[in-house]
């Protein structure tokens, strides 16, 4: 993904809260503000949601693919 710091800054802006937790992926970057030290089932809320959201990413692709339907991938968000 790259040097996200310009855009987590600009999300913890939007969102106005400073104590927002950061997850990152390949394509996505998920602010969350799940306990850190509730238990474990909590504490792993965010790694999950961002896994989640890189498996539906990559079902949408594929799916689209798998119809022969070319999709132009952005390069930056």
């Amino acid at each position: 993904m790259g040097d996200s710091s310009k855009q987590v800054a600009e999300m913890r802006a939007l969102v106005g809260r400073d104590d927002m937790k950061v997850k990152e992926s390949k394509h996505f970057i998920l602010m969350h503000d799940t306990p850190g030290h509730a238990d474990a089932r909590q504490a792993d809320a965010g790694r999950r949601a961002i896994q989640l959201l890189e498996t539906v990413y990559e079902c949408f692709l594929l799916r689209f693919y798998a119809y022969g339907v070319e999709l132009e991938i952005p390069k930056e968000g």
